[in-house]
């Protein structure tokens, strides 16, 4: 089973923790976690036309050309990862982490999901209070095959003006629109808080103060270097070349 996990995010990467955003500290955890698996890692930045941090729009609405927000341009991300000949490419957020170096992959997909293009964590806030059969796009496993590439397609392809630039994006299209047209398994398994042996940890945006500090306490557990930040393989991309290959 070839395996490629990636990120995908407007932000250089940095190999100083005294600069480092917590996109560059998660990189660091989730690129140490593939090492130990012997599990590729790639960190796609897209860009359109060039790179411009002052703005959160690096892609655009393929039905208006209007700008969208970075988060939907992790699909366009997963197109380019589908392409490099792998049997699965995993999506991990920036404000995520690969949790437990124990916990492997294949475990997860032969637990979950072999039969299925697609494996999503459960969205719910509290999976001890109710299990909402939602899916969380912060992270994701995708089998490669045409069904599973033209499903991603069809998710960026969708036309939904008012979350172009407004929360929360490609979340709601596959909410409203694509999940039941996907061949797809929700798996209730927390990410959202803390515990023991757990596969993924996403500091949500409700979270997002203590990313840096998690982060980091982490990475001072593990021992593990910042400036390892510069072996990881980086693809930076124009959106505008794939966004035109997938106008409908």
């Amino acid at each position: 089973m070839r395996i490629l996990v990636f990120a995908s995010d407007n932000r250089p990467l940095s190999s100083s923790m005294e600069e480092a955003q917590y996109n560059s500290l998660s990189v660091l955890i989730n690129s140490n976690y593939c090492q130990a698996n012997n599990y590729d890692f790639i960190y796609f930045q897209p860009y359109y036309k060039q790179v411009d941090l002052s703005v959160n729009t690096n892609c655009t609405n393929p039905h208006t050309g209007s700008p969208r927000h970075s988060s939907w341009s992790k699909l366009l991300s997963t197109l380019k990862a589908m392409e490099m000949g792998y049997d699965y490419v995993v999506y991990i957020d920036s404000d995520a982490v690969l949790r437990t170096n124990s916990y492997k992959l294949e475990t997860f997909i032969e637990k979950y999901g072999e039969d299925k293009d697609f494996i999503f964590l459960d969205n719910s806030p509290n999976l001890k209070v109710k299990v909402e059969n939602s899916a969380n796009a912060g992270f994701f496993i995708v089998k490669v095959n045409s069904s599973a590439k033209k499903s991603v397609q069809d998710w960026y392809n969708i036309n939904l003006p008012r979350f172009d630039v407004t929360p929360f994006w490609e979340q709601y299209a596959l909410w409203w629109h694509m999940i039941d047209k996907m061949k797809v398994r929700i798996v209730p398994e927390e990410h959202f808080h803390e515990e023991e042996d757990q596969l993924v940890r996403h500091m949500h945006s409700g979270l997002s103060g203590q990313r840096l500090g998690y982060f980091t306490d982490i990475i001072k557990d593990r021992s593990l270097h910042i400036e390892n930040n510069s072996k990881v393989p980086v693809n930076a991309f124009n959106t505008e070349e794939l966004t035109c290959l997938e106008r409908s």
